[in-house]
């Protein structure tokens, strides 16, 4: 078994051992409650991320839950989740449920989807093909830099890769 279901698994035991120590055998899971989760991403891989509040809150319905995650899968999977930012003291009262992952790690999280090297080499680009002139050493950057951009799958990064293909069209139609 993954570590994934392992912690999945540990965290429903855990929750049934309790509630049976408490009111006896019972059928239904109902006991109302509280419930700290520590990062409940830990160990997850994205599907059960998006799965694992929604199981929880079906299974235990009467069971609230307060989690702390830096997952966008965690985050967006309920629709009635109240979020309650630490960082910057935000409350966010219909969860984010509606936001696609992209929005919230770059909205919220305040994150590139870019890592820094693609982002770096990716404004260099830029900024070499809208000069009016070049060296032959930045020429050669170029190709290096195109040779880099053009290895870059479209679908993981649209908008970049758009952009790109455009801005290269116009500085091969330059002459």
């Amino acid at each position: 078994m993954s570590s994934g279901y392992a912690a999945v698994f540990d965290i429903i035991n855990d929750l049934i051992i309790r509630m049976e120590a408490q009111s006896g055998l019972r059928t239904q899971f109902d006991m109302e409650g509280i419930v700290l989760v520590d990062e409940i991403e830990t160990h997850l891989h994205l599907q059960l991320q998006k799965k694992i509040l929604p199981v929880l809150t079906k299974l235990f319905p009467n069971i609230q839950f307060v989690i702390t995650t830096h997952s966008p899968f965690i985050l967006s999977s309920l629709d009635n989740a109240v979020i309650y930012d630490l960082e910057n003291n935000t409350l966010v009262k219909n969860g984010l449920k509606n936001l696609p992952y992209e929005g919230i790690v770059e909205g919220y999280f305040k994150a590139d989807k870019l890592s820094e090297e693609l982002r770096e080499k990716y404004e260099r680009y830029k900024a070499l093909v809208s000069k009016d002139e070049l060296s032959d050493k930045e020429y050669e950057e170029i190709d290096k830099l195109e040779y880099y951009l053009d290895e870059i799958p479209d679908y993981l990064a649209k908008e970049l890769t758009a952009e790109y293909s455009r801005l290269k069209l116009e500085f091969s139609n330059r002459g």
